[in-house]
């Protein structure tokens, strides 16, 4: 096939992607401790919550019930005041300052965020957690010497904090130092075999040196979780790169059929897969249509469906294709370049 051009298929998931992943890695789930109170908080909603908190109005862990449950309602302002109010109540409660640190993180407010853990230092200047989440907020902002030295703070004081390893590997990976990046991932998986994160980390960094060791490292993280989204793509991913195009359209299905019916990325690539790979232009419309149901805002499926249909000299619907791509990305390129092609072709 005489290719013009195709759009890119792969889905990018920079570092970045990591640090903002710990906002629902490490939130906190219960500390409560007193015992004349429910053990089962989780379970009531905010306005059992609120009975409570007027019969008990001193029990800090009733406000960080209540703040969970704002959370889960993205009611952000709402679940900070009340674990502010848990704070001043049991201010010798790490997770209660660490919550406000993801919270305001949440929000996008770095300093917040930093006041709310340089108070949790006061309370403990030790403490591995803290120190922990100091250096990631450093790293949010690439201050990667700040970075480190709160993580191998929080190693010196718990050396198998398996997640400090994890983010000093992205510091190093940001810094261009891939080798020590693999160090510290593989000293992360040492800590804790089961994590899932480090091992497509290093699935993903073997990737991009086209080291076949990166299969591996996928297998490992489905091992643990085969229903994990990212590792199931990834190893999808990597069968394509190779040319390994059956291998690569199993995963996808496995994908969409038994974890994620919505990853629109997976249904992009089945159908490139299609279009560039077995000239089966009529399955790569199919797949790219059901990429761009799933996602409206998916600019490269609609060029690269547009581009099918162009190769099947169904121009007019072409047309529409390219446009609907350009409304969403008016300076893409593709796109421009189709519509200058098909223009002769358009009946008006």
């Amino acid at each position: 096939m005489n290719l013009h051009f195709v759009s890119g298929s792969s889905f990018s998931r920079p570092w970045a992607t990591w640090a903002v992943l710990l906002l629902s890695l490490f939130f906190w789930t219960s500390c409560g401790e007193n015992n004349t109170l429910p053990a089962d908080l989780d379970q009531f909603n905010i306005k059992q919550l609120n009975e409570l908190i007027v019969k008990n109005p001193d029990k800090a862990d009733l406000y960080a019930a209540r703040a969970i449950q704002y959370q889960g309602l993205k009611q952000i302002d709402s679940a900070i005041i009340d674990y502010e109010r848990a704070v001043k109540l049991a201010p010798t409660q790490i997770d209660y300052y660490i919550e406000i640190n993801n919270l305001y993180l949440l929000k996008g407010s770095w300093d917040d965020a930093k006041k709310s853990l340089d108070e949790a230092l006061k309370v403990d200047p030790n403490h591995p957690k803290v120190l922990f989440h100091i250096g990631v907020l450093y790293l949010l902002v690439e201050d990667h010497i700040k970075s480190f030295e709160y993580l191998n703070r929080a190693l010196d004081v718990d050396p198998n904090y398996f997640q400090a390893y994890f983010y000093k590997s992205i510091n190093y990976e940001e810094m261009g130092d891939t080798t020590r990046c693999i160090a510290e991932l593989h000293k992360a998986v040492e800590k804790n075999p089961d994590y899932i994160e480090a091992y497509i980390q290093l699935g993903l960094m073997h990737d991009a040196k086209k080291d076949t060791l990166a299969k591996t490292y996928f297998e490992n993280a489905l091992r643990i979780d085969s229903s994990n989204a990212f590792a199931r793509y990834d190893l999808a991913y990597h069968y394509q790169q190779r040319g390994q195009f059956d291998q690569a359209i199993e995963q996808y299905h496995y994908l969409l059929n038994r974890v994620d019916s919505n990853f629109s990325t997976a249904m992009h690539n089945i159908g490139y897969i299609f279009l560039v790979y077995s000239d089966q232009l009529d399955s790569a419309v199919y797949y790219f249509d059901k990429a761009t149901k799933s996602d409206f805002n998916y600019t490269e499926a609609y060029a690269n469906k547009g581009y099918a249909l162009e190769l099947l000299k169904r121009y007019n619907e072409a047309f529409v294709e390219y446009q609907t791509a350009l409304r969403i990305s008016p300076k893409h390129e593709p796109a421009t370049q189709g519509l200058k092609r098909i223009s002769k072709h358009i009946k008006k």
